[in-house]
């Protein structure tokens, strides 16, 4: 790998100059002139009448005991908060 950076002597100074070496050439070309048009999807079949949805088997019972959890622990906090003033007043 070179380095951009080079150390030239330089004479009339007597010490190291740097001098940067930049490559300003294109990485690469184009890959194609123009992109090619897109294909058509297919549509999808029609589903029968009677057929269900998928199911993705999301829980909805956790949020209830969370939420009760939650203010479980915000309610010990503000009472381990509110006793502790009381205490050292």
């Amino acid at each position: 790998m070179l380095c951009p950076l080079l150390s030239v002597f330089c004479e009339a100074c007597n010490y190291f100059c740097n001098i940067y070496n930049v490559n300003a050439e294109p990485k690469m070309e184009p890959l194609s002139p123009s992109p090619a048009a897109p294909e058509e999807p297919e549509t999808p079949a029609e589903p029968s009448p009677g057929t269900k949805l998928p199911q993705t088997g999301q829980l909805n019972w956790p949020v209830p005991v969370l939420t009760v959890l939650g203010l479980c622990l915000i309610l010990a906090g503000w009472e381990l908060r509110v006793g502790k003033q009381s205490y050292e007043a």
